[in-house]
């Protein structure tokens, strides 16, 4: 930039070093926020990662919670199956026996009557 005449070279040459410090200072300032923003970028995935973790382990114990209930009732089922087979299984035996019973009674009068 060429001095204008009506401006002393010293006080000219104290506003270009003006200028380049407040240039260099508005570099210093997006600098400092740039790392300001990094450092507030990195604390936040930080913590990110860390609830994520937090939120994983929560759903791992939930899951294993709901394994044990499920088992739990598995395990009762299989017991009420096994009861209901082994009733059905004395219902069978008893109906066998009262139709055993039915063809002896038959039987018996049919002997009875060919005898009359």
């Amino acid at each position: 930039m060429a001095v204008p005449k009506i401006v002393d070279p010293y006080i000219w040459k104290e506003i270009e070093e003006e200028k380049l410090l407040w240039e260099k200072n508005k570099e210093l300032k997006y600098e400092s926020n740039q790392l300001r923003f990094k450092e507030i970028d990195q604390r936040n995935r930080k913590e990110l990662k860390e609830m994520d973790e937090r939120h994983q382990i929560r759903l791992q114990e939930k899951d294993e919670r709901l394994q044990k209930e499920l088992k739990e009732m598995d395990e009762k089922l299989q017991v009420r199956l096994k009861k209901m087979d082994i009733e059905a299984m004395l219902k069978i035996k008893q109906m066998e026996l009262e139709a055993e019973e039915r063809l002896r009674v038959i039987e018996l009068n049919l002997k009875y009557k060919s005898q009359e």
